[in-house]
């Protein structure tokens, strides 16, 4: 579980407030918040995929914002990003449960959480441009190649313990060995 302090909360609140995060791939990289004792918990869930693709096709920051659109699309899409970011939280959040036009009591943390949910979740790149909660290239190699030879999505195969991962992978991705040994496989054998 990840924490996302929520700074403007804390103040108003008088007490420490995070959003706690599941990310869907620890990457054991970032320094972990514990938070303190007595601090005040904003629990998430995990979106659907379903309820995901009613994201905005053009969100302000994305690429076609600043080169494909003239003041009147930024606007229309500013607004859009708006309301979709409250049905958005009122949709992942678990505690607090909030209906949209609630999210606005979240004040300027609203737009931090939905930031830190969607980097997280790699919907949106962290500030450099990269989605660091990917696994390694050579990782994504190995999924890629063990999902080919099973017919198996990633998401699927990360749910495997890693010694099953890494035997089922060995296994498959031998190509020393295409062949048993003489009489290993034989009729003879198997009717023994």
């Amino acid at each position: 579980m990840e924490y996302l302090p929520l700074p403007w909360l804390s103040r108003r609140l008088d007490r420490p407030i995070y959003a706690a995060i599941k990310p869907f791939l620890d990457d054991g990289q970032r320094p972990g918040i514990v938070p303190a004792s007595g601090a005040g918990l904003l629990l998430t869930r995990w979106p659907s995929a379903r309820f995901m693709a009613q994201m905005p096709a053009a969100v302000p920051g994305g690429p076609c914002y600043d080169t494909d659109l003239d003041a009147r699309g930024r606007r229309d899409t500013n607004a859009a990003w708006e309301g979709w970011v409250d049905v958005f939280l009122s949709h992942v959040l678990s505690r607090p449960i909030l209906r949209p036009e609630q999210v606005r009591v979240l004040g300027p943390d609203r737009d931090r959480l939905a930031l830190g949910l969607l980097r997280a979740w790699c919907w949106v790149p962290e500030e450099d441009g990269t989605f660091a909660r990917l696994p390694s290239a050579a990782f994504q190699d190995a999924l890629r190649l063990l999902g080919a030879k099973t017919r198996r999505l990633p998401s699927e195969l990360l749910s495997l313990p890693f010694p099953a991962f890494i035997l089922d992978f060995r296994i498959l991705m031998n190509k020393q060995r295409a062949e048993p040994p003489e009489g290993v496989l034989s009729p003879e054998m198997i009717e023994a």
